[in-house]
């Protein structure tokens, strides 16, 4: 959230500084423009080269170093605590390897949506409003227009997420029945390699 509120802030100064460019430039001043606004240009300097970075590095290292790998640790765990509690048949089933496949597989991807929700979500919204703001102040229409370019972007969203999560799911489960196939395999070696036609 901060971040997005942070692109949408650096937009703004962008805009103001050009603003005062353009005023010192109507008004006549442009050899004194530096000695004039020089204070407006640090901060603006200072925030776009110093605290935004910062920012976007915070928001990196959390991302990557503290939510995503302990969240995946955690939920392999409890997916593995809960798998453990199945019956006897459930396991004799199914492939050892796909079954364990599908606890890393399903950890992973919680933790990749929690950590996309986290930042893209909560910065994209942010940047959108941000921008809305900042568009509603200079012009009703180029609200009207970011307004109408959300509007489709989630019609898009909504109508292609299902397609995208099944086809997900698909490869999920081939990918999960594939290793299932070869972790058995190798966990019992000396079966296959009885009834192998090579004989090696």
């Amino acid at each position: 959230l901060t971040l997005g509120v942070a692109e949408a802030l650096g937009a703004f100064l962008v805009g103001w500084a050009i603003d005062l460019a353009r005023a010192a430039e109507i008004g006549g001043y442009q050899a004194q423009f530096f000695a004039e606004e020089w204070l407006a240009l640090l901060g603006i300097g200072f925030f776009l080269l110093v605290a935004r970075p910062v920012l976007m590095a915070i928001n990196a290292g959390l991302s990557s170093l503290s939510i995503t790998p302990g969240l995946a640790q955690l939920s392999i765990w409890r997916l593995h605590l809960h798998t453990l509690g199945q019956s006897v048949s459930y396991f004799q089933d199914d492939f050892a390897g796909r079954i364990s496949q599908k606890e890393l597989q399903t950890a992973n991807a919680a933790a990749t949506s929690t950590n996309e929700v986290l930042n893209s979500i909560t910065y994209g919204l942010s940047a959108v409003i941000g921008a809305a703001l900042v568009l509603g102040a200079a012009s009703g229409l180029l609200l009207l227009l970011l307004t109408l370019w959300f509007a489709a972007y989630v019609a898009l969203v909504a109508r292609y997420l299902p397609m995208i999560r099944s086809a997900a799911r698909a490869r999920a489960d081939t990918r999960s029945a594939l290793s299932g196939r070869l972790v058995d395999q190798i966990s019992h070696i000396e079966t296959v390699k009885l009834f192998a036609h090579t004989g090696r």
